[in-house]
């Protein structure tokens, strides 16, 4: 594509939604000015190169290569796109940031605006082939582990729940020593997904290593697009990390997580044969049964 082509494509295209849809393949230190951009975007509007550097702690270069990255000639180009984009009634710009000025309600809902950024923008920043990969990776398995630990547990867990019901084998394995244990005796009949936010979590990171030599398919499901998680992973699914702030502390929120696995659920559901006649009865009237 000339550099005309690409100016023209830059131009025409929202400067947010190109953000979104760029976000999954940006380097580390580029997401950072994403992040800045895409949590308060009228407020990153008029800014220079060197304002957006330091509020997103990072080099005036990086700026400028996270402009060229999302196609624009240089910083003033991007500039501009930007504030078109923001004057264009696509999405209110919402302040999640926490303060200690806030009191119950306005907690409460700066909580909910930032779960539901997450959901929105969350499915633009997926990769929809590996989405695909995915979906076709799940339904081949013969057998499923989910890798998790610390507060990604809860992933596993419901993934677990998902699959299970959908008539596949799976099961989650927390424990560092049994996810060694457990991935080293995998096939290539198998899959592992393996669950980490930071895509950094060791024993996650090990874990999907040790099913992929194996033989196993891999999935990793993370909020970062460049970690070692995902050097081990033959599916990548990279979801937008949005997270409210307090007292520098990031409240970190799932919700995009979870839905995910709903979305790769129903994906399946999709995808598998229909169940036997009568199974599906048997199933609800075995988990009516659990009820008092």
């Amino acid at each position: 594509m000339s550099t005309v082509a690409r100016a023209e494509d830059a131009r025409s295209t929202n400067c947010l939604r190109r953000l979104e849809h760029a976000y999954s393949g940006l380097a580390e230190t580029a997401r950072q000015v994403a992040d800045c951009i895409l949590q308060q975007p009228e407020a990153a509007v008029g800014l220079s190169i060197t304002e957006l550097a330091q509020r997103s702690k990072v080099s005036d270069t990086t700026v400028l290569r996270f402009a060229r990255a999302l196609g624009y000639q240089g910083y003033r180009q991007f500039a501009l796109a930007l504030a078109a984009s923001v004057a264009e009634p696509v999405e209110p710009a919402l302040d999640m940031h926490i303060t200690d000025e806030d009191d119950l309600s306005s907690v409460v809902q700066k909580v909910f605006i930032a779960e539901a950024q997450a959901l929105i923008k969350a499915p633009r920043t997926l990769d929809r082939d590996a989405l695909r990969r995915a979906v076709d990776t799940l339904a081949q398995a013969r057998r499923i582990h989910c890798y998790a630990v610390g507060g990604s547990g809860m992933l596993a867990t419901e993934a677990v729940y998902r699959l299970v019901r959908l008539g596949l084998e799976c099961v989650a394995v927390y424990d560092p020593i049994q996810i060694a244990v457990q991935a080293s005796q995998l096939t290539d009949a198998d899959a592992a997904i393996g669950f980490s936010q930071s895509g950094r979590t060791h024993s996650t990171v090990m874990g999907l290593a040790a099913a992929r030599a194996a033989g196993a398919s891999t999935i990793g499901i993370t909020s970062k697009p460049r970690c070692p998680l995902l050097d081990h992973s033959d599916v990548p699914l990279v979801l937008l990390e949005l997270q409210a702030a307090y007292r520098g502390a990031h409240l970190d929120s799932k919700i995009a997580e979870l839905t995910l696995i709903d979305a790769l659920a129903t994906c399946l559901a999709r995808r598998l044969p229909p169940p036997p006649s009568g199974a599906v009865d048997r199933l609800e009237h075995n988990i009516e049964r659990m009820f008092i």
